[in-house]
């Protein structure tokens, strides 16, 4: 029997009544953090439909990223500036892929989420080249999707560029291509392939890239706990990394992409010329 203090003994009931709570306790344990809400923007194989089984590479490294850490992760779909808009002001935890320059106020990792390289296509018989952007190509009808900011030096190197919209803006590009209502686009790379793959369409030519760049996700400056997310964030990208799993997500969007039975490669700012379209989806890789 229990003795309560100054020696008197407790009643029998107290000690009952006591037990239930105590187990409930233990077994609740610590509440569970809030989770991150972080806004996408539709790319795939990037951030692909978040109804859907494959969600996309950077999803599905984020949600596996923080679930390490015991943190939900909810991803809302907005526009770009709205997301950055909306991590401004308080309302989102942050913005998925996003290139530092575009909004360095916002808090970012050291670690980046992926790499991406914009690459110019023609179909299989064309015999344009890109050849850097000290030069002009007037004439050339160039497709790059409506609001993607790809390089400033664009508009100076090309008289005729083409802004596509909609859904599917990649696909659409290609159709454009196909139809000779383009003479090249524009488009990262991954994401080309990806939709050649997915929807069986013919190889393209890879008439030259631009330079490799990093993406990363972008923390809320104001947020509670942003310095902490981000310091979870670069722990868990060198731990995922390091441990071969990355390099299995961004693999795993690239399965269907081996049909085209394509060859090429990426080195650095390469200029892959004569290259056709294939499986080429890597890890970021962090010098």
């Amino acid at each position: 029997m229990s003795v309560a203090p100054g020696g008197v003994r407790a009643p029998p009931w107290r000690v009952c009544l006591g037990l239930p709570a105590l187990a409930l306790a233990l077994a609740s344990g610590p509440a569970r953090a809030a989770p991150i809400v972080l806004a996408v923007n539709q790319w795939c194989p990037y951030i692909c439909e978040l109804a859907s089984a494959r969600r996309g590479i950077l999803v599905d490294v984020i949600t596996e990223l923080f679930a390490a850490e015991g943190v939900a992760v909810s991803f809302v779909n907005m526009p770009l500036s709205r997301g950055v808009q909306s991590a401004r002001g308080g309302q989102i935890d942050g913005v998925v892929g996003i290139l530092p320059a575009l909004a360095p106020d916002l808090l970012f990792p050291d670690q980046p989420v992926i790499d991406t390289q914009f690459c110019f296509f023609t179909d299989a018989g064309s015999a344009w080249r890109f050849g850097g952007f000290g030069r002009k190509y007037g004439g050339v009808a160039l497709g790059v999707a409506h609001g993607k900011v790809v390089d400033a030096r664009l508009a100076r190197a090309f008289d005729k560029v083409a802004r596509v919209s909609g859904e599917g803006v990649t696909r659409r590009m290609v159709a454009m291509l196909q139809l000779q209502r383009l003479d090249a686009l524009l488009e990262e790379r991954r994401s080309v392939e990806y939709v050649l793959a997915t929807q069986h369409l013919a190889p393209l030519r890879v008439a030259g890239c631009i330079e490799r760049k990093y993406e990363y996700v972008g923390f809320a400056p104001g947020g509670a706990r942003a310095r902490d997310y981000a310091q979870m964030f670069s722990g868990g990208m060198v731990k995922l990394r390091d441990s071969g799993r990355l390099a299995q997500i961004v693999a795993s969007y690239g399965d269907a992409g081996k049909r085209q039975g394509v060859s090429g490669r990426h080195e650095g700012a390469a200029t892959v010329q004569g290259a056709v379209v294939g499986p080429s989806f890597r890890p970021v890789m962090v010098p």
